[in-house]
């Protein structure tokens, strides 16, 4: 007797704790959820910051790629100078070395400016980091990244030509 009132007992919890459950538990529709079910591009307003002058120093010391070089001076690009490189970034696998690791979406990239100086031309340094969320510091200190691979990488924008230069990926 004393076996059914304890299979009686578990029975009307477990049934319970499941009547409970659906009562309380109400689904959050898709559109709704805080989470992302699809890859969507990140916020594009906030995906790229010109980084003042003083930035070069950092420029001259990267940690998984080659500096660019060598940098004579610093500048600060205009706005027209920006929206020209980022328009010219859609291009930018085309212009990879063979053996290079492709470089998907560039625009997804959290990417940071420096006008540089090189051989007497004023040239933009792409510094760009993959992620959800943009780096610490982002839009004051040049992002280092050591290793890293694809989710690295920099470049040279020309504003004079619109031409993009010497791509370097982490690691390669």
């Amino acid at each position: 007797m004393k076996r059914w009132a304890l299979a009686l007992a578990v029975l009307v919890i477990a049934v319970g704790s499941v009547v409970l459950w659906r009562i309380s538990y109400s689904p959050v529709p898709l559109s709704a959820q805080p989470w992302p079910t699809t890859s969507p591009l990140p916020d594009p307003t906030r995906m790229s910051v010109v980084l003042p002058p003083e930035a070069v120093s950092a420029v001259r010391r990267l940690c998984s790629r080659a500096s660019p070089g060598p940098i004579e001076a610093a500048w600060l690009p205009s706005a027209s100078d920006v929206q020209g490189l980022e328009s010219c970034l859609d291009r930018l696998e085309s212009l990879l070395q063979p053996g290079q690791p492709p470089i998907l979406s560039p625009k997804r990239y959290y990417r940071q400016y420096v006008g540089v100086v090189i051989g007497g031309k004023h040239l933009i340094y792409i510094n760009a980091v993959s992620g959800w969320v943009p780096p610490d510091n982002f839009e004051g200190v040049l992002t280092r990244v050591c290793d890293g691979g694809q989710s690295a990488w920099g470049a040279l924008y020309d504003p004079g030509n619109g031409a993009i230069s010497d791509v370097q990926i982490n690691g390669t």
